[in-house]
């Protein structure tokens, strides 16, 4: 009789406890397959439902991806970790021309779970995407730089890097270069003074540019630096140097005397004051310039007519230039110029200038600069400038 009382007593407790006793263990999570929102160019935008998160207010959801057709969270993924049931939008970046493979997830105490469906995802560019690179030129070649430009079509999606490639070898990409000229600048435009070059060394060059298409390469182009000459050395046009001023203006830096003499003759036929009397370094080029176009100055026309190993741009040295030379080249035995001869220049005296014009004697270690009569016959040396 006790026993039967006793299970009636309990069987009253237990319902009347029912009503305030919860069953929450965890359970498995509710994740949907995921599908696509939008998918261009740069990115994709991806959905997914998370209609129960198994009772644990820690469930993570999120979508994995990978390049094999097994995606998983040891791949890439991205999680949204708060326990929270909904709707929720996803955005991965491409990083070029890929195939993903993507599925949505769901993480908690019991384990990870994988939506049904995996997607296949291609990116939508191609090589109609690629960038196009033109007009690539070079400029201003000096003996440790060049500049160098391009024009650049970003294939319609923004490009990652761009540059030139340099290379002493014509066979050249961004793996092989000697060095990489990166460029900023306008999107269409590529301009870069590229240094650290080598004198006198042939350098290939090519544009290139990157997108999530790829690279893509302008066709190739090849240069050379200018060769630095100490002063006395044989010069390109078989002269010899004397002259070396370090700066570029006027695009030259180097005065070479020819080898031989040109000839002996007058400096001019006629009496007549030309008003050519500059003296200084570098000013032979236009003095002789303005003696052939207005005076058919015969030692003039000697210089610009001369011709030697492959070079045709001679002209009569200024008054300095030669006297240079003489210091320089004549007064160390170099340059074959006739000892105790007369040699013109293209600088006519001021003080007579109807009559005269500057002639340099080609003594050792002697000053013997003479203004001279026009009609009188001396040497006459080609000077040339680069």
């Amino acid at each position: 009789m006790k026993s039967i009382f006793r299970i009636i007593i309990l069987s009253i407790l237990l319902s009347s406890c029912e009503k305030d006793l919860k069953w929450n263990l965890v359970a498995k999570p509710e994740i949907g397959n995921p599908i696509i929102v939008d998918n261009s160019l740069y990115k994709i935008k991806t959905r997914v439902e998370c209609s129960f998160n198994g009772n644990d207010d820690n469930t993570e959801f999120g979508i994995c991806w990978s390049y094999n057709s097994n995606p998983t969270i040891d791949d890439k993924f991205i999680k949204y970790s708060n326990g929270s049931e909904g709707i929720f939008d996803f955005e991965i970046n491409w990083d070029g021309n890929a195939t993903y493979f993507l599925r949505s997830y769901a993480k908690n105490q019991l384990g990870v779970f994988y939506s049904d469906t995996t997607l296949t995802l291609n990116w939508g560019g191609g090589q109609q995407n690629l960038p196009i690179l033109s007009s690539l030129k070079v400029s201003n070649v000096f003996f440790n730089n060049a500049r160098i430009q391009a024009e650049v079509n970003d294939g319609g999606i923004a490009l990652s890097d761009r540059g030139f490639c340099i290379s002493t070898q014509y066979n050249l990409d961004i793996n092989n270069s000697d060095f990489i000229v990166h460029t900023v600048g306008p999107n269409y435009r590529m301009d870069s003074l590229c240094g650290g070059l080598q004198d006198g060394i042939t350098y290939y060059v090519k544009a290139y540019a990157v997108n999530l298409a790829g690279i893509a390469y302008s066709d190739t182009l090849s240069f050379t630096t200018k060769k630095f000459y100490n002063v006395g050395e044989i010069g390109p046009a078989g002269g010899y140097i004397f002259y070396y001023k370090a700066d570029s203006i006027g695009g030259w830096n180097y005065l070479e005397a020819a080898a031989t003499d040109a000839t002996s003759k007058k400096w001019s036929n006629n009496l007549s004051i030309t008003g050519v009397q500059d003296s200084s370094i570098g000013s032979g080029y236009q003095n002789t310039i303005s003696l052939t176009s207005n005076f058919n100055n015969i030692a003039a026309l000697t210089c610009s007519g001369f011709y030697s190993n492959g070079y045709q741009d001679w002209f009569l040295p200024s008054r300095d230039e030669l006297i240079l030379a003489k210091n320089i080249l004549f007064d160390n035995n170099l340059g074959n110029f006739q000892s105790n001869e007369f040699y013109w220049t293209s600088t006519e005296d001021k003080y007579f200038a109807l009559w005269n014009a500057w002639v340099v004697e080609m003594k050792v270690n002697n000053w013997n600069i003479i203004s001279y009569d026009k009609k009188t016959i001396f040497k006459i040396r080609p000077i040339r400038r680069f």
